[in-house]
């Protein structure tokens, strides 16, 4: 659904064809906002405190939410008590599917926006940003996080000047309330990978991009945290674009950029010959000798 935040108005307007969804944050709970519901293990709170043991004071609460732990089903919404939504109908002359309408209006991913000019680059963006991509989970961290809440935008662009051993980058911007995540594609080294290279490697800086706006900094400690939570995920997702794409060249694909990582040295010494493969999969990807080639 497309968020419009309401300027001057304490509330917020869902709107998804002529259907809405107001929510009303003076009517939620506590801090005055409407909280996402998933199961227990996707949430993780860490408390700090400081005292001598007998008088303690809590000093700082670090909350983190995990979309990877949660259902694909719909189990994770958001929800506040009853008297804080409206449901309500658009009024023909008010725009909902009417002709005249902006056609923004009806975009579920209005606030995910491309930059990107190499046709097989923007080509992969689209697959990815579309409706068919919220039964993976990349795509719903993609289109809960940067769309549904109105203070998140990603931007995807490219680049000939990043370094020839980065095949991309994601920085992170915030501005009070609002934040911005931008992907640069290097142009030099991924115009010669092959489509699932080029995917895989859109699928890590997704992640980079959520991991920053949960809160969890530092590049090190993301790919760490993506190796072990967000890998299967991101294969299954690849896998999902690219049917004919084996589980353990998928896999290999994914633990691009994450050679520095715990489990990475974890799997060079406890399977020699996996890891190896993985390289040897990743290297032939990189350069299009394998693979579905770009046109």
């Amino acid at each position: 659904m497309a968020s419009l935040h309401e300027q001057g108005y304490n509330f917020y307007t869902y709107r998804s064809g002529n259907v809405t969804l107001t929510i009303r944050p003076e009517d939620c709970i506590m801090c005055e906002m409407c909280i996402p519901v998933c199961p227990s293990e996707a949430f993780e709170i860490t408390d700090a405190y400081v005292g001598d043991g007998q008088y303690e004071v809590l000093v700082s609460s670090n909350f983190k939410y995990k979309a990877a732990n949660c259902s694909m089903s719909g189990d994770c919404a958001t929800v506040c008590p009853t008297g804080a939504l409206e449901m309500g109908l658009i009024p023909p002359d008010e725009g909902g599917d009417d002709d005249d309408d902006d056609d923004d209006d009806d975009d579920p991913f209005e606030e995910i926006t491309s930059e990107l000019t190499t046709p097989c680059f923007q080509n992969i963006f689209v697959q990815l940003n579309n409706a068919s991509s919220m039964q993976t989970t990349v795509g719903w961290i993609l289109h809960e996080v940067f769309n549904l809440w109105d203070t998140a935008d990603i931007v995807f662009k490219e680049s000939t000047s990043l370094p020839s051993n980065t095949d991309g980058v994601t920085h992170a911007y915030a501005s009070g309330d609002y934040f911005t995540a931008e992907i640069t594609l290097n142009t030099t080294v991924l115009q010669n990978a092959s489509k699932e290279y080029i995917a895989a490697t859109i699928y890590h800086e997704i992640i980079h991009a959520y991991l920053n706006w949960s809160g969890l900094k530092g590049e090190l400690v993301q790919h760490n945290e993506m190796a072990e939570t967000y890998l299967s995920h991101m294969k299954d997702s690849l896998m999902h674009y690219y049917p004919t794409l084996s589980a353990a060249d998928a896999e290999a694909l994914c633990w691009g950029g994450l050679h520095q990582t715990n489990a990475w040295t974890a799997l060079q010494a406890n399977d020699p010959a996996k890891y190896n493969s993985i390289l040897s999969t990743l290297q032939s990807h990189r350069t299009g000798a394998s693979g579905t080639s770009c046109p």
